[in-house]
């Protein structure tokens, strides 16, 4: 689980499909994570 997850259960937020889709999209980049989601 990322920062990001942890941060969205903690606001009671219920979807994060479109963080899942970004990981996705930066998968097989020398990118680990997107830099706008990051807190």
């Amino acid at each position: 689980i990322n920062k990001a997850q942890i941060y969205a259960w903690r606001k009671g937020i219920k979807s994060l499909y479109y963080i899942r889709l970004r990981q996705l999209a930066l998968e097989g980049t020398e990118i680990e994570g997107c830099v706008s989601c990051a807190l």
